[in-house]
Protein backbone atom coordinates (compact mmCIF):
# COMPACT_ATOMS: atom_id res chain seq x y z
CA UNK A 1 0.00 0.00 0.00
CA UNK A 2 1.28 3.47 -0.82
CA UNK A 3 1.13 5.11 2.62
CA UNK A 4 1.60 8.63 1.22
CA UNK A 5 -1.42 8.16 -1.02
CA UNK A 6 -3.39 6.65 1.89
CA UNK A 7 -2.60 9.65 4.12
CA UNK A 8 -3.63 12.08 1.39
CA UNK A 9 -6.94 10.26 0.84
CA UNK A 10 -7.70 10.42 4.57
CA UNK A 11 -7.58 14.21 4.44
CA UNK A 12 -9.78 14.54 1.35
CA UNK A 13 -13.52 14.36 1.13
CA UNK A 14 -14.94 10.96 0.40
CA UNK A 15 -15.08 10.32 -3.35
CA UNK A 16 -18.58 9.90 -4.76
CA UNK A 17 -18.25 6.12 -4.97
CA UNK A 18 -17.41 5.55 -1.28
CA UNK A 19 -19.64 5.47 1.77
CA UNK A 20 -18.70 7.85 4.56
CA UNK A 21 -18.32 6.60 8.11
CA UNK A 22 -20.96 8.58 9.97
CA UNK A 23 -20.42 6.84 13.31
CA UNK A 24 -22.95 5.01 15.45
CA UNK A 25 -26.50 5.28 14.11
CA UNK A 26 -28.44 3.34 16.79
CA UNK A 27 -29.87 5.49 19.59
CA UNK A 28 -28.76 4.66 23.15
CA UNK A 29 -26.92 1.72 21.57
CA UNK A 30 -25.42 0.26 24.75
CA UNK A 31 -28.64 0.89 26.67
CA UNK A 32 -26.61 2.82 29.25
CA UNK A 33 -28.78 5.93 28.89
CA UNK A 34 -32.13 6.52 30.53
CA UNK A 35 -35.06 4.13 30.38
CA UNK A 36 -38.55 5.64 30.19
CA UNK A 37 -41.91 4.29 31.31
CA UNK A 38 -44.18 3.23 28.43
CA UNK A 39 -47.43 1.61 29.58
CA UNK A 40 -46.20 -1.16 31.94
CA UNK A 41 -42.75 -1.33 30.37
CA UNK A 42 -39.39 0.33 30.88
CA UNK A 43 -38.01 1.12 27.43
CA UNK A 44 -34.57 2.54 26.54
CA UNK A 45 -34.73 6.19 25.53
CA UNK A 46 -34.92 6.48 21.73
CA UNK A 47 -36.69 3.11 21.36
CA UNK A 48 -40.28 1.82 21.41
CA UNK A 49 -41.24 -1.53 22.86
CA UNK A 50 -43.77 -3.84 24.44
CA UNK A 51 -43.23 -6.51 27.10
CA UNK A 52 -39.71 -5.20 27.74
CA UNK A 53 -37.87 -3.88 30.77
CA UNK A 54 -34.47 -2.80 31.97
CA UNK A 55 -32.01 -5.49 33.05
CA UNK A 56 -29.53 -4.60 35.79
CA UNK A 57 -28.42 -8.05 36.99
CA UNK A 58 -24.77 -8.28 35.93
CA UNK A 59 -24.93 -11.95 34.88
CA UNK A 60 -27.33 -10.97 32.05
CA UNK A 61 -25.45 -7.88 30.84
CA UNK A 62 -22.73 -8.07 28.19
CA UNK A 63 -21.12 -4.71 28.98
CA UNK A 64 -21.89 -1.70 31.13
CA UNK A 65 -24.59 -1.68 33.77
CA UNK A 66 -27.82 -2.07 31.77
CA UNK A 67 -29.38 -4.25 29.11
CA UNK A 68 -32.93 -4.93 27.88
CA UNK A 69 -35.07 -7.98 28.63
CA UNK A 70 -37.62 -8.89 25.97
CA UNK A 71 -40.34 -11.11 27.42
CA UNK A 72 -40.57 -9.99 31.01
CA UNK A 73 -44.14 -11.36 31.05
CA UNK A 74 -44.15 -14.97 29.90
CA UNK A 75 -45.32 -16.41 27.58
CA UNK A 76 -46.18 -13.17 25.79
CA UNK A 77 -44.33 -12.09 22.67
CA UNK A 78 -42.18 -8.96 22.89
CA UNK A 79 -40.76 -6.33 20.57
CA UNK A 80 -38.29 -3.45 20.56
CA UNK A 81 -37.83 -1.00 17.70
CA UNK A 82 -36.19 2.32 16.94
CA UNK A 83 -38.05 5.16 15.34
CA UNK A 84 -36.93 6.16 11.87
CA UNK A 85 -33.21 6.91 11.88
CA UNK A 86 -32.55 9.62 9.29
CA UNK A 87 -29.35 11.33 10.42
CA UNK A 88 -26.18 9.82 8.99
CA UNK A 89 -27.82 7.35 6.57
CA UNK A 90 -26.41 7.09 3.04
CA UNK A 91 -28.07 5.61 -0.07
CA UNK A 92 -26.27 2.79 -1.86
CA UNK A 93 -24.20 1.82 1.18
CA UNK A 94 -23.96 -1.41 3.15
CA UNK A 95 -24.90 -1.40 6.84
CA UNK A 96 -23.57 -3.47 9.75
CA UNK A 97 -26.08 -4.50 12.43
CA UNK A 98 -24.64 -6.18 15.51
CA UNK A 99 -25.81 -7.00 19.02
CA UNK A 100 -25.33 -9.41 21.90
CA UNK A 101 -28.27 -11.65 22.82
CA UNK A 102 -28.84 -14.47 25.26
CA UNK A 103 -31.82 -15.73 27.15
CA UNK A 104 -33.81 -18.57 28.53
CA UNK A 105 -36.55 -20.81 27.18
CA UNK A 106 -37.43 -21.89 23.65
CA UNK A 107 -38.47 -18.44 22.36
CA UNK A 108 -37.25 -17.53 18.88
CA UNK A 109 -35.68 -14.11 18.35
CA UNK A 110 -35.06 -11.93 15.31
CA UNK A 111 -33.13 -8.73 14.68
CA UNK A 112 -34.03 -6.89 11.47
CA UNK A 113 -32.84 -3.86 9.57
CA UNK A 114 -35.52 -2.05 7.56
CA UNK A 115 -34.69 0.35 4.70
CA UNK A 116 -37.24 3.16 4.14
CA UNK A 117 -37.22 5.07 0.86
CA UNK A 118 -38.24 8.67 0.21
CA UNK A 119 -41.83 7.59 -0.53
CA UNK A 120 -42.12 5.76 2.81
CA UNK A 121 -41.90 2.29 1.29
CA UNK A 122 -40.22 -0.25 3.56
CA UNK A 123 -37.91 -3.10 2.57
CA UNK A 124 -36.43 -5.61 4.97
CA UNK A 125 -32.70 -5.33 4.33
CA UNK A 126 -32.04 -8.52 6.25
CA UNK A 127 -32.79 -10.59 9.32
CA UNK A 128 -30.63 -12.23 11.96
CA UNK A 129 -32.69 -15.15 13.25
CA UNK A 130 -31.90 -16.97 16.48
CA UNK A 131 -33.67 -20.26 17.08
CA UNK A 132 -34.68 -20.74 20.72
CA UNK A 133 -32.57 -23.82 21.33
CA UNK A 134 -29.43 -22.04 20.16
CA UNK A 135 -29.72 -19.17 22.66
CA UNK A 136 -27.09 -19.10 25.39
CA UNK A 137 -28.19 -18.01 28.86
CA UNK A 138 -26.34 -15.26 30.67
CA UNK A 139 -24.54 -12.59 28.67
CA UNK A 140 -25.25 -14.41 25.42
CA UNK A 141 -23.54 -14.45 22.05
CA UNK A 142 -22.39 -11.69 19.68
CA UNK A 143 -24.26 -11.53 16.36
CA UNK A 144 -23.25 -9.43 13.34
CA UNK A 145 -24.46 -9.14 9.76
CA UNK A 146 -23.87 -6.83 6.81
CA UNK A 147 -26.95 -5.78 4.84
CA UNK A 148 -27.32 -3.83 1.62
CA UNK A 149 -26.80 -2.10 -0.54
CA UNK A 150 -29.39 0.43 0.57
CA UNK A 151 -31.74 1.76 -2.11
CA UNK A 152 -30.67 4.82 -4.11
CA UNK A 153 -33.52 6.86 -2.60
CA UNK A 154 -32.89 5.79 1.02
CA UNK A 155 -34.41 8.26 3.48
CA UNK A 156 -34.27 6.34 6.77
CA UNK A 157 -33.59 3.01 8.46
CA UNK A 158 -35.20 1.24 11.40
CA UNK A 159 -34.00 -1.57 13.68
CA UNK A 160 -36.54 -4.11 14.96
CA UNK A 161 -36.18 -6.94 17.48
CA UNK A 162 -38.88 -9.52 18.14
CA UNK A 163 -39.16 -12.34 20.66
CA UNK A 164 -41.77 -14.96 19.81
CA UNK A 165 -42.87 -17.67 22.22
CA UNK A 166 -42.15 -18.73 25.77
CA UNK A 167 -38.93 -17.50 27.33
CA UNK A 168 -36.96 -14.29 27.52
CA UNK A 169 -34.16 -12.64 25.58
CA UNK A 170 -31.47 -10.41 27.07
CA UNK A 171 -30.29 -7.84 24.52
CA UNK A 172 -27.26 -5.56 24.82
CA UNK A 173 -24.74 -3.57 22.78
CA UNK A 174 -26.86 -2.93 19.69
CA UNK A 175 -24.85 -1.21 16.98
CA UNK A 176 -25.68 0.06 13.50
CA UNK A 177 -22.94 1.56 11.33
CA UNK A 178 -22.20 2.05 7.66
CA UNK A 179 -19.79 -0.61 6.37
Amino acid sequence: MNRDNFYTRQNEECPEACCPNTGELAPNFGFEGDFVASNDDLVPEGWFGFNVTQETRQQFIHSGEKAVVLGRRNPDDAGLTTGQITEGVSPGCFYILSFTAGGEGPANFTGELIFIDSMGNETTAGTIQIIGQSKVSGVGVYYRAIFGPAPADLAAVRIEFNKIGVGSVDLDDVSLTIA
